[in-house]
């Protein structure tokens, strides 16, 4: 009994993968970016139902965004219905030439993996996949050797995802930041830290001179007590953990109306961008 019991679980675990369908996409035009895209559309399309590339891309390049690998929620949304998948996996892959202490000269070929559900909007995984060698073709090689365990990589993550995305609504009724000189600002006080706390710019994001902007969404309760928070504009390379570590060790003074404390949504910013040591 125990032996069907396993089975059967394992069958709607793939079946719920398999149902699925993904886009691969190259937001940033590279030679080795196409080679590691093309090789993982054919170790996906066995769980996953793989679209068309080329449409894919048209598509996705159709819709309006301020940065493919750094979209909000909202945008993610869009470019997932003009593609007509479920997911999309957006993949940059490059060549670098670095230079260490140890060793004067040598070679990296890596890429950045973002996997992201168009129904929530959300990356719902990002990792990175490096390599290096003495020159670049010894790295790229090692780079394409590792796609089926990139292609497992994002299978499993899109099962995860599958599995949690159906959630119970968040029913707390939650006022929005009124615009400044409106009616409705009229006796209001917006919530404050009390003590803002920067999020680290990871070393990852460093090592690839990342910048990016992420926007995370903090419900409030009346007594300044933190809700929920949600990212709503996501960047990869570890930048969402830093901010969401950050701002949910803040505490906060509550918004107020005519002296009276109240629940409240609000978005945080935050822009990244490497500085010289």
């Amino acid at each position: 009994m125990r032996t069907i019991i396993v089975a059967i679980s394992c069958l709607l675990f793939v079946s719920a993968a398999a149902a699925q369908r993904a886009a691969v996409i190259t937001p940033v035009a590279s030679e080795l970016s196409t080679l590691i895209a093309g090789e993982l559309e054919t170790k996906l399309a066995d769980p996953l139902k793989v679209l068309d590339s080329s449409m894919a891309m048209t598509a996705f390049s159709a819709s309006a965004k301020s940065d493919p690998l750094n979209m909000t929620t909202a945008e993610t949304r869009t470019a997932g219905s003009a593609v007509g998948a479920d997911f999309l996996i957006l993949i940059t892959a490059k060549s670098l030439r670095r230079t260490s202490s140890s060793n004067p000269e040598y070679y990296e070929a890596y890429a950045a993996i973002f996997v992201v559900s168009t129904r929530s909007g959300k990356l719902v995984k990002w990792f990175l996949r490096s390599f290096t060698g003495d020159d670049t073709s010894k790295a790229e090689r090692a780079l394409s050797l590792s796609v089926p365990e990139i292609a497992n990589e994002i299978t499993k993550s899109i099962r995860a995802a599958t599995e949690d995305e159906p959630q119970k609504p968040f029913v707390t009724k939650v006022g929005e930041l009124p615009l400044e000189a409106s009616p409705e600002a009229k006796g209001f006080r917006s919530p404050v830290p009390y003590r803002r706390i920067k999020p680290e710019y990871t070393s990852t994001a460093y090592l690839y001179d990342v910048a990016a902007t992420v926007e995370v969404e903090l419900t409030l309760a009346a007594d300044g007590k933190i809700l929920s928070s949600e990212v709503t504009r996501w960047a990869g390379f570890g930048l969402d953990e830093s901010v969401l570590a950050a701002v949910r060790a803040m505490s906060w003074r509550p918004a107020e109306r005519d002296g009276k404390s109240l629940p409240i949504r609000v978005l945080l910013r935050y822009n990244f961008k490497k500085i010289e040591k």
